[in-house]
């Protein structure tokens, strides 16, 4: 299997968790850093943090083998976040599968070995996108070839403020059920504090 990259979100503005979240710590690290270690963990040889580059040192350890984005313009939401972590991985080869990774998901460890391990099992030609329980896919927190990803951030341009679910719309994929659990995130204090987060 070709080493996949990483693109973590780490873009939105927390509005509803009034902090930071990408600064939540568990387990004594940030919630970002820990998307980041799962992605390193899940065999990713490069990462892609879409975050302001002045974070660095605050919610997340440089490293020479993240490369820094950022939505153009910032704020755009998580499409353009896509569309600019995709940007970064020029020159990489099509076929490689990327891991697209929210920086809000307290499980992230345990969900990219998971996915890491399908793909080990089943092959890199498709995208993977697991479903909850209610049969909803989670796109956050999924796996495609570079090549589909570049080529939807080609119909779409930057992205901003398009919807995930448009931006992926009549994606085949395949949808492994996941442990819902690993699924969650956290986007409020109670959500956070459900989740064993720390919120200062």
């Amino acid at each position: 299997m070709p080493s996949p990259a990483a693109i973590i979100l780490a873009g939105g503005a927390s509005r509803r968790m009034g902090r930071a979240k990408q600064a939540l710590l568990l387990d004594g690290a940030s919630l970002l850093q820990r998307s980041i270690d799962a992605a390193r963990a899940a065999g990713c040889t490069q990462v892609v943090v879409v975050a302001p580059a002045e974070r660095a040192g605050q919610w997340f350890e440089p490293a020479p083998d993240l490369v820094l984005a950022l939505e153009d313009p910032p704020g755009g939401g998580p499409v353009a976040g896509i569309v600019a972590g995709t940007t970064a991985l020029a020159g990489l080869d099509e076929t490689i599968p990327v891991l697209l990774l929210a920086c809000d998901l307290p499980r992230a460890p345990e969900l990219a070995a998971q996915l890491h391990a399908h793909l080990a099992e089943h092959g890199t030609a498709h995208s993977v996108v697991p479903v909850d329980d209610e049969g909803w896919a989670q796109y956050l927190c999924s796996v495609h070839p570079l090549s589909e990803l570049r080529s939807r951030a080609a119909l779409h341009g930057q992205g901003r403020d398009l919807s995930v679910r448009a931006f992926f719309s009549g994606l085949e994929a395949r949808t492994p059920r996941v442990s819902p659990e690993l699924l969650v995130d956290v986007d409020t204090p109670e959500q956070a504090r459900g989740a064993g987060v720390q919120l200062g």
